[in-house]
Formats: structure tokens, C-alpha cells, sequence
């Protein structure tokens, strides 16, 4: 007589689903936001343990993975997260022309091309510059606190706000009806911007923080949109 494991499998399975998921590096050490009263244990998505210790804060440091990777935290034995793990170089494969920032990106793995697409640069008036490039140019502006409040040419038809689990520093608002850039604490992770002609600017904070996998992700899919 066969027996089926679903009915066993299944209330773990709907428990993993409904989870909070949290981001994590591979290849460093890192702290998650748990404590254990008596032990933890990091496991892949076969049940394999990657990780695990007793008592205290949940920190671990993963060996360096090439691809992404998924796996779920006990505590207490108790699920109380589902972990997406990325490379230690998570811009790998990706190029851009590096105008600033040149070792913390290339530490990443962005890589400079003198000739692509997408820009890096700190420098405002590159917003204007990129409007005069033929399109689909793009930019990625690393902002920096003296440059607010910042009024936003009337070329740029499309201003989306961007979150992240870790907030953000900048905030829109109107002002003689025409949208302006400023800081907030509390606020949006970062702002794109759009014309009609197919160019892009993305706007980073000036506390981005080149440690934070969330930050790093936003700007991941930003780069490959």
C-alpha cells in the first residue's frame, strides 16, 4: 500500500508560503532580526541545514554562491522566514558607463563600458545631458544633500516613487505645479523618471548604503530594466 506524504507535507508547505521573506548576502556575515531562545537552524529547500546555532541573534556568513538560492529559518523550532540568497556580486554581468562610485560598484561586479547604455554619475546636470543623448539612454544619479530641493525638468512626463523593505530618504512634492525632489526621513527607497522619447534617470539617495542587499537589489533590476 502506497502512502502519500502531501496531506503530511502540505500545512508546511502553506506555512512557508505565508512567511516574511528577507534578503540575505552570500559570501559575508550578517545578523538577521531574530533571537533564539534555545536554538535556530538554517535549511535549503530540501530540508538540508546550512546553518544553525543555540542561544542569542540569529548571525551566520553563507560561502559564496554563483546563482540565487532559497531556503527557510526555524527558531525555536518554529518557521519564521523565507531567506532569498544572492552572490556576494549580485551586478555581475552587467556594464555601465562609471562616472563615480567607480570601487564600491566594481566590488559588486558592474563593470565599466565606456559606451553603454546606462550612465553613473553624482554630477545633476547629467539629468539635462541625458535628455540631449539620443534615446534609450539612461541614467543612475547618485544624489547628494546640497542638491536639494531639486526642481524637475518638464521634459520628465513619468515620476515613479520606488520602495524597498529597507526606507529610503527622498520624497516628491508640487510645488507651482511642477514636481520637486527632497529628503524625508522615513521616505522612498528611489525615484525614476521618464520622458516621452524612451529616456530613464533613476535618482538614488545620498545615504545609499553600498552594504545593504535590499538597496543593492533596487538598483540590480533598475540597471536591467
Amino acid at each position: 500500500m502506497k502512502l502519500s506524504l502531501l496531506p503530511l507535507l502540505l500545512p508546511v508547505l502553506l506555512a512557508a508560503a505565508t512567511l516574511p521573506t528577507h534578503d540575505l548576502w552570500s559570501g559575508r556575515a550578517q545578523t538577521l532580526p531574530f533571537q533564539a531562545r534555545s536554538s535556530w537552524r538554517l535549511l535549503s529547500g530540501h530540508g538540508r541545514r546550512l546553518a544553525g546555532d543555540g542561544p542569542g541573534p540569529v548571525r551566520l556568513e553563507l560561502p559564496p554562491i554563483q546563482g540565487k538560492e532559497t531556503a527557510t529559518l526555524e527558531v525555536d523550532g518554529r518557521l519564521v522566514a523565507r531567506l532569498r540568497i544572492h552572490p556576494e556580486r549580485p551586478l555581475e554581468g552587467i556594464a555601465a558607463d562609471l562616472g563615480c562610485h567607480k570601487a564600491e560598484l566594481r566590488a559588486l561586479g558592474l563593470s565599466h563600458q565606456s559606451n553603454a547604455t546606462v550612465r553613473i554619475a553624482r554630477d545633476p546636470a547629467a539629468l539635462d545631458e541625458l535628455l540631449r543623448r539620443p534615446a534609450p539612454a539612461r541614467l543612475v544619479l547618485f544624489t547628494e544633500k546640497w542638491l536639494f530641493p531639486l526642481a524637475l525638468n518638464k521634459a520628465w512626463t513619468a515620476v515613479t516613487l520606488l520602495t524597498a523593505p529597507t526606507p529610503g530618504t527622498l520624497a516628491v512634492f508640487c510645488q507651482d505645479g511642477a514636481p520637486h525632489l527632497d529628503l524625508a526621513p522615513g521616505g522612498i527607497a528611489a525615484v525614476r523618471l521618464e520622458d516621452d522619447a524612451g529616456h530613464a534617470a533613476l535618482l538614488l539617495p545620498p545615504d545609499f548604503d553600498f552594504n545593504t542587499i535590499n538597496q543593492i537589489l533596487l538598483l540590480q533590476k533598475e540597471l536591467t530594466r
